[in-house]
């Protein structure tokens, strides 16, 4: 993973084999997300995102923009 802050802004570049991440009601409440909104582009392969009961498959090349302050899964 490289990180880099422009501004603002934080840039991360993460580079890994298929991975499940979920960001739960309960990390939420610790307040992970809380003043953040993830942008992610994606370079290689297939992710699917799921938030709020929507399913977002996303392919090389494609943008997404989703809302840490609701529990979402990253595969």
């Amino acid at each position: 993973m490289h990180i880099a802050q422009i501004g603002p802004v934080e840039v991360l570049e993460v580079a890994a084999t298929p991975y499940v991440v979920h960001h739960s009601p309960k990390a939420i409440a610790r307040g992970h997300g809380l003043e953040q909104i993830f942008c992610s582009l994606q370079l290689t392969g297939p992710h699917l995102i799921v938030q709020d009961g929507q399913e977002r498959i996303r392919y090389p090349g494609e943008l997404v923009v989703f809302d840490p302050r609701y529990p979402c899964t990253l595969v």
